[in-house]
């Protein structure tokens, strides 16, 4: 691609820059935007709406170029040249109706086809502006996700400090557990708002390579229109050799035309010498008279031919004026956007200055206070860990304390149970005894008759007493029979693997303890 050709043709406005006092500074926050802005494009000056520009004459060329923007503008080179090789032939041929041609109708195809490469050009240079003021709004909108995305990440990894930190201090604690689930939700959400934001970023890359392929097209199209501009001003100059071919042709006709008038007093100068002989000579007579009407008429073929060619010479003339203005119209229009390229190149020095003053002012105010601010912000995290470490032992001491008291608990019922099932044992065996003894008293009593009834009656009390110290007897050996045998089922069932000792010293069953 020329790009030559592309710095001639687009030439831009002159910017509109922030008119501020030299001594005026901004301060570190003056220009932040939030990013939940709902009104961005009251911005960007507009960009988005179509008619910003008008689309009537440029007030910058002469009111002559658009004699004719009525009729159509479409015209090529090949038709303009075809009706100029047309005219020229017809002009050879000398008719009389050429005089009723107006000097406009041949100024019409080349003032057309130029006017409308123009127009053309003025629309692709405004393309080629809004191209590039929505790439540059994309670009910013790049560089503010891409800001975004390295705070969200240095925010994970802040995060991620802390777990570490978190997972190693309390791994068993309820705290620690909703801390993990927080950070894991906000990594979920993290992940997201990064997929999210590269799916933008790519699309936004892939809409900026499409506007950069047609700004090239754009461009290359103006380029493509000046050279069809360029060649058209070299016809312009075909047209002018032959226009000076022309005015020789004419010299030359002047001249023979001179030359017949000299032969014509010369003929008139035989006539008279030959009126004398004008008997002898009337053959020779009518010969030269009809030579004479030969003569006046090729002599007024080119009286008329004249005429034609003082037209043509007037019509090329009124051309070369209208040439002239527009070309100076061209060197005034040229003068003013270099006056206008001067003025931006002074402006963007000025703005450099401003900006170099206003970077050491960040370098040297801002980035410290900010420095001072983080190292505060490092400080305050620090404590509220530590705080939230005192809160995590303090809580582990608790629980350690209620898993002691649940120990002794534990243990003082399962030693409460087992007693009670020895008493529950040592009455269920004292009641079947007793049940047994009394069936075998019922059995002797029924054996003996009543033959025996009163001497049973004599010594019911003796025996009485007999018996209670009978059942006495076998009450203490079968409560104590019991006891120890229940001891030795206990010592048999209850082996030392099941069996663990707390910090009190109880022993504690392993399948409590599960």
């Amino acid at each position: 691609m020329n790009m030559s050709c592309i710095t001639q043709l687009v030439s831009l406005p002159p910017p509109v820059y922030f008119s501020a006092g030299k001594d005026y500074i901004p301060g570190p926050g003056e220009y932040e935007v939030l990013m939940d802005d709902s009104g961005r494009h009251k911005r960007y000056g507009f960009l988005t709406q179509t008619n910003r520009f008008s689309e009537g004459p440029d007030p910058l060329v002469s009111s002559e170029f658009y004699v004719h923007n009525n009729e159509s503008t479409t015209t090529s080179l090949s038709v303009s040249s075809t009706t100029s090789s047309n005219r020229t032939s017809d002009e050879s041929r000398s008719s009389p109706r050429k005089s009723s041609i107006s000097p406009t109708d041949t100024i019409n195809p080349f003032e057309k086809y130029r006017y409308a490469m123009q127009k053309e050009i003025e629309t692709l240079q405004t393309k080629t502006r809004k191209m590039d003021a929505t790439i540059q709004t994309l670009e910013t909108e790049k560089h503010d996700t891409k800001a975004l995305l390295l705070d969200k990440d240095q925010e994970l990894a802040d995060l991620r400090s802390k777990n570490a930190m978190l997972q190693k201090t309390a791994k068993k604690s309820t705290k620690a557990a909703q801390l993990q689930k927080k950070i894991e939700q906000l990594e979920e959400a993290l992940q997201n708002s990064q997929l999210e934001h590269q799916k933008q970023l790519q699309e936004k890359n892939q809409a900026i390579e499409a506007l950069r392929l047609e700004v090239d097209t754009h461009k290359q199209s103006v380029c493509d229109l000046q050279e069809a501009q360029q060649s058209s001003q070299q016809e312009h100059a075909l047209l002018e050799v032959q226009l000076q071919s022309l005015a020789v042709q004419l010299s030359e006709s002047q001249g023979t035309a001179a030359q017949q008038a000299l032969k014509l007093t010369d003929m008139s100068h035989t006539v008279e010498g030959l009126t004398q002989s004008i008997a002898s000579l009337s053959q020779q007579l009518e010969t030269q008279t009809t030579d004479n009407v030969g003569l006046k008429q090729v002599n007024h073929d080119l009286t008329l031919r004249l005429q034609v060619q003082q037209e043509r010479v007037q019509q090329l003339e009124s051309r070369l004026v209208l040439k002239d203005e527009e070309i100076d119209a061209l060197l005034n229009t040229i003068d003013e956007r270099d006056r206008a390229l001067q003025e931006s190149a002074s402006k963007v020095e000025a703005l450099d200055q401003r900006f170099n003053v206003y970077r050491d002012y960040v370098d040297t105010t801002v980035v410290p206070h900010l420095q001072g601010q983080t190292k505060a912000m490092e400080g305050m995290h620090i404590q509220e860990l530590n705080e939230l470490l005192t809160e995590l032992h303090e809580a582990k001491r608790f629980m350690n304390k209620q898993a002691q008291s649940m120990d002794l608990l534990k243990s003082n019922v399962h030693w409460l149970t087992m007693q009670n099932t020895q008493l529950k044992s040592l009455i269920q065996t004292m009641h079947q005894e007793h049940k047994s003894q009394w069936t075998m008293n019922k059995k002797h009593h029924s054996q003996h008759g009543s033959r025996k009834a009163l001497a049973l009656s004599e010594q019911q009390q003796p025996s009485q007493e007999q018996q209670d110290n009978e059942n006495n007897d076998t009450i203490s050996f079968s409560s104590k029979s019991t006891v120890s045998n229940y001891q030795d089922n206990l010592s048999n069932h209850l082996d030392s693997s099941t069996i663990v000792l707390n910090d009190s010293g109880f022993g504690i069953l392993t399948e409590e303890i599960k």
